[in-house]
């Protein structure tokens, strides 16, 4: 009795935590359909991207093509962009936080994933700011002393550069060259 009880207990709490809070990924191609936490929907955003959301609907999507809501974005929340990217669509991850003021909304790339027409895609149609994963630490770029290579660090660049994003450095990291520990 206490074992069926235990697997009931364990099976609920499972389910539970299986829902997804607001504003995390419930659907789209490739992720699969999750159901959204009480009081919330799956909003479509796109064919890859399906977000819970506090919304007036009581049914909730199954399915990653068709939206969830009629609501259109307002005056209030178009931003206004001088990017070129599509990344100024109001719609797009990075338009909808400038409408709330913020200057720009990233992901980390680097020069592995550009040759990825998936990722390029989403990339560009949803941020306006990109951060290198590894190419610009000082291994990539220096990997040996006084032996440099820009080569993926500027893949990234042009790739951020085509599309009028922007650039956020990330140089350093917990596995840096052993040359750096033995200098001091």
């Amino acid at each position: 009795m206490k074992v069926t009880v235990g697997f009931a207990l364990i099976a609920t709490l499972i389910s539970g935590a299986s829902a997804v809070s607001e504003w995390g990924q419930c659907a789209g191609i490739g992720y699969g359909d999750k159901p959204c936490d009480s009081g919330l929907v799956c909003i479509y955003i796109n064919d890859w991207y399906s977000q819970c959301q506090k919304g007036t609907s009581t049914q909730q999507s199954t399915s990653t093509r068709q939206p969830t809501s009629t609501q259109q974005p307002t005056s209030s929340n178009n931003p206004t962009s001088t990017s070129t990217g599509s990344t100024s669509s109001a719609t797009s991850l990075a338009g909808r936080m400038k409408a709330k003021g913020r200057l720009y909304f990233g992901t980390c790339i680097d020069s592995y994933n550009l040759n990825n027409n998936q990722l390029t895609s989403i990339a560009k149609a949803q941020f306006n700011q990109f951060t290198p994963e590894n190419s610009m630490k000082w291994d990539a770029i220096e990997s040996s002393q006084n032996n440099f290579n820009f080569n993926n660090a500027n893949q990234v660049v042009n790739f951020a550069q085509s599309m009028g994003a922007l650039m956020r450095g990330h140089t350093f990291g917990k596995l840096h060259v052993s040359r750096l520990r033995q200098a001091h």
